[in-house]
């Protein structure tokens, strides 16, 4: 079967977001951008919201499903979650929380 999108994105405290496409993205390679101090804080509060520390991580015996691992950390606080299947929980967890 063929994968699906392969990237990694990280968002920094101080706003600044680092975005690597590898496979089935439209942006290839490394890129850097910045968000507003608003922006960081307006994500903090809705991944707050969603309780993603109160998430669990799924596990899988079929390898074959697409795969997203979040992670978060705020001060000393730090959770990872790793979600398989079509549409993942932590997404959907999230985007609810800011259509609210």
């Amino acid at each position: 079967m063929g994968g699906g999108p392969t990237y990694q994105l990280s968002i920094s405290g101080d706003g600044t977001v680092r975005y690597e496409g590898h496979l089935g993205v439209f942006i290839k390679g490394k890129h850097t951008g910045h968000i507003s101090n608003a922006a960081v804080h307006q994500l903090i509060e809705e991944f707050r919201r969603a309780r993603f520390f109160e998430l669990h991580s799924y596990g899988s015996a079929a390898t074959d499903l697409p795969v997203c691992i979040t992670g978060f950390q705020v001060g000393t606080l730090r959770k990872q979650i790793v979600d398989y299947g079509p549409t993942t929980r932590v997404g959907t967890k999230v985007s609810r929380s800011t259509n609210e």
